[in-house]
């Protein structure tokens, strides 16, 4: 964890297009280095990636967007010109078919690719603004994201590998005008822990908005993790728009390098090994505060996020379980084709140990306290000091964290979510009169087998994939695109927030918000029982 809210990756543990809300995201390149971002928007359901593209960030630069449906289409809208891959000249990205559906809720990851070694090399040169002006040339820092492999030999801008890409660049004559255009090759090295990323939420019809630092890290990948922005595994490509992830770049070592791929992909991967040791996001238990002052028209609402967990699954068979193998269907809102059936028309579930390997569900416990100083209830002779006391014999409920993003009420809502099974209604009612207090939630994998954990992590299997010079059917090609899944240790990864909301029925204009991030025990932490 970065303590001081700058690193190379960050995680936004929730954005909404729910009712009238949207949602802003804040990039800052605080360095004197171009930084190469990847953006990407992954829905509550499951994690699968609803939207992504990469930001191109000059020395200094800052990058803002906000994701609504205003219109009826999923878009992240922006009025910055930093240069984007792909590039969109009216600064709109539209969230494809393919995985909309339950995308409306989710979380963001934003993590540094590389920079160039060099501000002089093609990439930085033409992503650097003019004085008061837009970039140089925001159409030649694309053409660094294409696909080289696919290009002929004329033509070899693209990624080359992750260190190297190959773009335009142009020689200008002494008036200004440009004398000659050239290919020139830009080398990546780490950027460095230079993001500052941060996001608000906004309700437009109600007045309310509030917002927060995302969570960051620092040292995520000591190494550059370029990819191109053309094709990805599904189409039996492991160098593109997919990584990289929080498990790090593209996952090429893992296999046989094949024979046709130039250059060294070696990228640190299975960075989310890492991410779940109790020193950076693995947690046995979160705790803040909560409220459902009805006087007062006070609400809260926690945000639990359980992020990665997309990488505990064997992809292409989980897709099938959705409807089609690949997931692909974008005249479909829903983005799969029905839901897959055996020959007996029966629904193909995707069970644990076959292709969910997930922490999720986890099992939850609260402990909810009010903010009374001293215990009414007490019995002579036992009168301890203490602070928020709880209600003497009261039950822990359990239940179900199913989600990634998961959305507890703990009085009148303040988020509108579809990912809001956890009712904590009964557990406050033991504590009335009291209105307020604080609680602390620990959490329990159910993926257990006589105390071994059965949690694995799967990686896609370099040595399979097939030659994207090659065709189909041919000697490189692997319709089944496998994936190899190994146990993982460590404690599932958690981030969130609590968020308040006071509002004025009467003035909706007077409405107010305020996130206040959660506190986290450790995953070495025993909760007791």
């Amino acid at each position: 964890l970065a303590p001081n809210s700058l690193g190379d990756a960050a995680l936004i543990p929730y954005y909404t297009t729910q009712g009238d809300f949207g949602t802003g995201v804040h990039v800052i390149n605080s360095s004197n280095r171009t930084q190469v971002v990847k953006l990407r928007f992954r829905r509550a359901s499951d994690s699968l990636d609803a939207l992504d593209f990469n930001l191109i960030l000059s020395p200094y630069d800052e990058w803002t967007g906000f994701l609504n449906d205003t219109d009826g289409t999923t878009a992240v809208t922006t009025q910055d010109s930093s240069c984007t891959a792909p590039l969109f000249e009216d600064g709109r990205f539209e969230m494809p078919n393919i995985y909309r559906d339950g995308a409306d809720e989710g979380y963001i990851e934003v993590i540094a690719m590389g920079s160039p070694e060099f501000e002089t090399s093609p990439l930085a040169v033409n992503a650097k603004h003019k004085p008061g002006d837009k970039p140089l040339n925001c159409q030649y820092v694309e053409n660094n994201f294409l696909d080289a492999y696919l290009g002929s030999a004329s033509d070899i801008r693209g990624i080359h590998n992750n260190t190297t890409s190959a773009g335009e660049l142009d020689t200008f004559a002494a008036d200004g005008t440009v004398a000659s255009t050239s290919v020139a090759v830009t080398s990546y090295t780490d950027g460095g822990n230079a993001l500052k990323v941060s996001w608000f939420i906004r309700d437009s019809a109600a007045g309310l908005e509030f917002g927060n630092d995302a969570v960051h890290l620092e040292n995520f990948s000591t190494n550059p993790m370029m990819t191109h922005q053309e094709e990805g595994v599904f189409s039996g490509n492991l160098r593109g728009f997919d990584f990289p992830d929080l498990d790090g770049g593209s996952p090429y070592e893992n296999g046989t390098k094949p024979s046709w791929i130039a250059g060294d992909w070696s990228n640190e991967h299975q960075k989310y090994v890492q991410i779940r040791s109790g020193d950076v996001l693995g947690v046995a238990s979160v705790l803040n505060d909560w409220s459902n002052n009805s006087d007062l028209n006070v609400g809260t609402d926690w945000i639990i996020t359980i992020p990665g967990q997309y990488l505990m699954l064997d992809m292409p068979l989980y897709l099938e379980t959705l409807g089609n193998r690949l997931g692909l269907d974008p005249s479909t809102p829903g983005g799969v084709i029905g839901g897959a059936v055996d020959a007996e028309g029966n629904p193909i579930t995707c069970p644990v140990g076959a292709c969910d390997y997930r922490d999720i569900p986890v099992q939850a416990a609260f402990d909810v306290w009010d903010r009374e100083e001293n215990l009414a209830a007490a019995p002579p002779g036992d009168r301890d000091v203490v602070i928020s006391p709880t209600v003497p014999g009261a039950p822990k409920p359990t239940t179900l964290l199913r989600y990634e993003v998961n959305v507890v009420h703990w009085g009148e809502e303040v988020l509108p979510s579809d990912y809001d099974e956890v009712d904590v209604s009964g557990l406050t009612a033991l504590l009335a009169p009291a209105v307020s207090g604080w609680a602390k939630l620990g959490i329990t994998s159910q993926r257990t087998v006589t105390g071994q954990p059965v949690q694995q992590l799967c990686e896609w299997n370099g040595g399979y994939f097939n030659n994207p010079l090659a065709v189909p059917g041919g000697p490189d090609y692997d319709p089944n695109m496998p994936m190899d899944c190994s146990p993982v240790t460590g404690a599932p990864p958690m981030i969130g927030y609590v968020a308040w909301e006071r509002s004025f029925p009467a003035n909706p204009d007077g409405n107010y918000g305020r996130a206040v991030n959660h506190s986290f025990e450790p995953g070495s932490v025993t909760r007791p029982q």
